[in-house]
Order: C-alpha cells, then structure tokens, then sequence
C-alpha cells in the first residue's frame, strides 16, 4: 500500500499531534447512491504506517464521481481543497507526497 504525507490533513490526536501520514485501505463507487468513496487511515508517525502498526484514525470520504476509474477518483480526491469526511470532520489530501513503505 501506499503511503501518502499531507502537511495538516486537519486530523488530530486528542494530544492535539497531526496526522499526516495516510493510506487508502480501500477506494471504489456506490452505484446505488452514484458516489465515489475512499476509506483513509491517518497516522501521527511515518514508522507506524510503514509497520502497520493500529491507526491513529480512520476516515471516509464520499463524492460525485467525475468518471468511475478508481486512479481518477484518487486524483479527484487529491485535487479536492478540502472534504468533509462521513464523520463530519474537514480534511485535505490535496497534493500529498508519496513516502517510502520499507
């Protein structure tokens, strides 16, 4: 899997660290509600996620799909100023760097 690091997603630890790291578990489209969905897990330390230690968070994301390709709903989920997760929180992902999995 790949990890990605965001500069302030807008996620937080409740010691109020960052989570910068992320990875997309899982990333598909709900042809019944005609949505694209992301399922992200969020961690505080590049080492945790390369270790697949337990995330720190781990969020949803929902949109309208521009075309059902899942590398282009992960381009249009990287594009997106910010994005309000299922869970009500506003994050970005826009622009993340690609980290190495070692």
């Amino acid at each position: 899997m790949t990890i990605y690091y965001k500069e302030n997603t807008g996620l937080k630890t409740p010691q109020d660290h960052n989570l910068d790291y992320f990875i997309i578990v899982k990333a598909g489209n709900d042809y019944k509600l005609s949505e694209c969905f992301a399922e992200i897990i969020f961690y505080q330390f590049l080492e945790d996620a390369q270790t697949n230690k337990p995330a720190n968070a781990q969020r949803t994301c929902q949109w309208s799909p521009s075309i059902d390709c899942t590398s282009v709903m992960i381009a249009e989920l990287f594009s997106f100023d910010s994005i309000t997760t299922t869970a009500m929180d506003e994050i970005t992902l826009q622009n993340p760097t690609e980290q190495p999995n070692e």
